[in-house]
């Protein structure tokens, strides 16, 4: 009964040593703890908590993030439900540049590689939170003429049926480092 309720229950547990914190649930339901001595967290049968049906886990996007750090067009597309959107950090329209249907964002990702040919993503966090997640990290690259940037950045996904269906890039509108 117990591995079946878990399935189903979302639990994002971040410990932070200094504040030995639990955070439990998601969204506006999530609740605040502290830790009890033996860690173990019990939550009754009456205690309201987010019900997802989400085969999508942090392991994902983590993954993900690999794919990327690999340049690795290909798994990285593995990823991807059909009809899925890629919004990137740039671009003249309200969500910078939008790239629709796997034959676009497939063009878009390998877009990021040709601006920045020694692209990575360093410092990942990752949660998901039933059909969305979030990833946090800083992007390093060089651009062709020396120019390179340096800044924190997120990706916030919508899942379908286990995939991704659609990630919203976003990242710090930082000067470009020049003469690194």
């Amino acid at each position: 009964m117990l591995a079946q309720a878990t399935r189903r229950i979302w639990l994002y547990e971040r410990h932070a040593p200094a504040t030995n914190l639990l955070v439990l649930g998601c969204g506006v339901g999530a609740v605040a703890t502290q830790r009890p001595p033996d860690g173990l967290v019990t939550i009754d049968k009456g205690d309201e908590m987010p019900m997802y049906d989400n085969p999508v886990s942090v392991k994902l996007l983590q993954d993900f993030a690999d794919a990327w750090n690999r340049h690795d067009l290909d798994a990285l597309m593995s990823f991807m439900a059909d009809g899925c959107v890629f919004h990137a950090v740039a671009g003249p329209d309200l969500f910078g540049r939008s790239f629709v249907g796997l034959d676009a964002v497939r063009d878009g990702f390998r877009l990021a590689w040709m601006t920045f040919p020694d692209a990575a993503w360093v410092d990942g966090e990752h949660f998901v939170c039933g059909e969305r997640g979030v990833s946090e990290s800083t992007f390093l690259g060089t651009k062709a003429d020396g120019s390179r940037v340096e800044a924190r950045m997120v990706d916030v996904f919508t899942f379908r049926d286990g995939k991704i269906a659609v990630k919203n890039a976003y990242r710090k509108d930082r000067p470009p480092i020049t003469g690194a």
